[in-house]
């Protein structure tokens, strides 16, 4: 294994790309999946709807596109925020203006990375991603389970 290269995800580390340009985000799949990460591809389209419940379920992490934010993209990123709190929301963006990151973060990203990403650094944040979402449901495990009683 390359010294250099970041630590390979989980196998169970699961991503939803919901991108407008379907070759990048096949290049994205492909480099992800290279590197042990599932992954799913949403192509935004009116023709392609997309059980939002449904499919966060099933994922860590949603990446998207933040300079191209549809109306169907911003409806899965309000989805993520209250139906499924955990899901990290990582954004990909050309635009390195500062009032855009931080309205990113005040919607709740986890990230926003500047294109071009190297797969190396979108790997990288994608595990981070994961195992801050790992830590959230086991502390939500912790808080739910019976607490030992001590004598």
């Amino acid at each position: 294994m390359d010294q250099g290269a970041p630590d390979k995800p989980s196998t169970t580390t699961r991503v939803l790309i919901a991108v407008h340009g379907l070759v990048y985000a096949r290049s994205l799949q492909d480099s992800l999946e290279q590197r042990g990460v599932a992954v799913s591809v949403w192509q935004l389209t009116p023709e392609t709807p997309l059980d939002s419940d449904r499919a966060l379920a099933a994922v860590d992490v949603l990446l998207v596109d933040a300079d191209e934010l549809s109306d169907a993209e911003l409806s899965l990123v309000e989805c993520a925020r209250e139906r499924f709190p955990l899901v990290e929301i990582v954004a990909l963006s050309s635009n390195p203006g500062i009032e855009g990151a931080v309205q990113a973060l005040r919607d709740g990203f986890y990230t926003i990375l500047l294109y071009p990403v190297s797969d190396d650094e979108l790997t990288s944040v994608i595990n981070d991603a994961c195992a801050r979402k790992r830590r959230g449901e086991q502390r939500i495990k912790d808080l739910e389970s019976p607490r030992v009683r001590r004598p």
